[in-house]
């Protein structure tokens, strides 16, 4: 197989690998900056693990024409075999170079049809559903919003798209319903500023419009009133009656799979830094949704939570563009792929781009700050669980976090640090 990441540019790579290795404790929630510091975590669990890897430059304004497309490499790709799996964990905006779109992908295109338009591919949907789930296609969603078919006594309902956008509302009242959905007629009556982000669609159909909060520009140093865009619903909507999801203390009570050929590979709470353990009725009820929906793809995410009703599933998403949270291990995630689809280890070569040394590497803001060592935060991998487990106890307690307050605990006491891999396994940043 080949793993196939994006990236903006060969710097902006270097500065997340080197976050990755040396500041895994900043707690930054800027959705950008999570996405990229986990796919450098990828990145750098495919180099531990010897996995063949491409990262393709992501489209930009700034781009010129001559600059390389592959940003980053781990084998010769002119060496591989035609036949070899595209394993893509991409930017949805990132195209694929002419070379590598003669390799075949791990999910055709009607496998991730399957997997975006879900509601229509569930078995059983009392059992994994036990909800009201349906998906409207743009013109029917458009004739049941004009004709007033979707009002009472259908709310409350909630509403997305299929395609990921910022439209996941819960609806309660007409209201909501109306302040949020508009005929492009009326967008073009009354809303000009965005007529031309509507001048290609139908005036008989209808769009969402999202107000973006307000927002604080250091540069300008002035409070910035959030804009209004619009959400295009041309692949169609998502309804379904609403479900009373059981909370957590720690967090909100949602679970992410990622399923690799049936099987559940890693299950996390919506957690970025705190491990927090995983309801058996969760992760029972996870694998077996996982073995009844073999038909679906070989590679998706799926998301659990508890109802009142007990374990249900949230929703399908692709998984090219799918974030992972704490406990999603990118070791275990690329060890279950390489048992799928095989690995060669002939055409591996150097990296092109290297960790940057702690000192070449943005500091995030210090205000971020939970636990820093300066030390390379080392990615667990499959192959060495059960030394860890031996050696350090419970598996579950192998998580960044859990790893790091236990060295903490220990360098405090003048011990060796807890979370080092065996004395054959060279540090991440070595392996740049």
């Amino acid at each position: 197989m080949l793993v196939v990441f994006s990236e903006s540019s060969p710097e902006e790579l270097a500065q997340r690998l080197g976050i990755a290795t040396w500041y895994n404790e900043f707690r930054n929630e800027d959705f950008n900056y999570c996405v990229r510091r986990e796919i450098a975590q990828e990145i750098l669990a495919c180099r531990a693990l010897q996995i063949p890897y491409v990262v393709i430059r992501e489209p930009s304004f700034f781009k010129a024409d001559n600059e390389e497309v592959i940003i980053d490499s781990n084998c010769e790709l002119d060496a591989l075999d035609p036949n070899t799996t595209l394993v893509l964990r991409i930017n949805g905006k990132a195209v694929l170079p002419e070379k590598l779109r003669l390799f075949p992908q791990l999910n055709s295109e009607g496998q991730n049809l399957q997997v975006d338009q879900w509601p229509d591919h569930i078995s059983h949907p009392d059992r994994f559903l036990k909800r009201a789930v349906v998906r409207m296609n743009e013109e029917f969603f458009a004739k049941s919003f004009l004709s007033g078919d979707l009002e009472s006594p259908f709310m409350p309902f909630f509403l997305k798209t299929v395609a990921k956008s910022q439209l996941h509302h819960v609806i309660t009242s007409p209201l909501e319903l109306n302040g949020l959905i508009k005929s492009v007629q009326t967008v073009r009556d009354n809303f000009p500023s965005l007529a031309k982000d509507v001048r290609d669609v139908p005036g008989d159909t209808v769009v969402a419009l999202h107000q973006f909060a307000d927002w604080y520009c250091p540069y300008r140093e002035a409070h910035i009133k959030g804009e209004i865009r619009v959400i295009n619903l041309s692949e169609g909507v998502i309804l379904s009656t609403i479900m009373h999801i059981v909370r957590e203390s720690t967090h909100k009570g949602e679970y992410r799979a990622f399923i690799i050929n049936g099987e559940v590979s890693s299950l996390s709470a919506y957690l970025d830094y705190d491990h927090a353990e995983v309801p058996e009725a969760i992760s029972d009820f996870a694998q077996a949704f996982a073995e009844e929906h073999r038909h679906l793809a070989p590679s998706y995410v799926a998301d659990f939570c508890l109802t009142d009703q007990g374990p249900v599933l949230i929703e399908l998403n692709s998984f090219t563009y799918s974030g992972r949270y704490i406990d999603n291990d990118p070791g275990l995630l690329y060890s279950d792929l390489e048992r799928l689809l095989g690995v060669d280890r002939s055409v591996l070569c150097e990296p092109r781009i290297a960790v940057p040394e702690k000192a070449q590497t943005d500091h995030p803001d210090p205000d971020q700050v939970a636990v820093n060592f300066g030390e390379p935060a080392l990615a667990l991998l499959a192959n060495q669980a059960e030394q860890m487990c031996d050696e350090y106890g419970d598996p579950m307690e192998t998580s960044l976090t859990q790893r790091f307050a236990k060295a903490l605990q220990e360098h405090e006491k003048g011990l060796p640090k807890v979370g080092s891999l065996s004395h054959s396994t060279p540090p991440l940043s070595d392996l740049g």
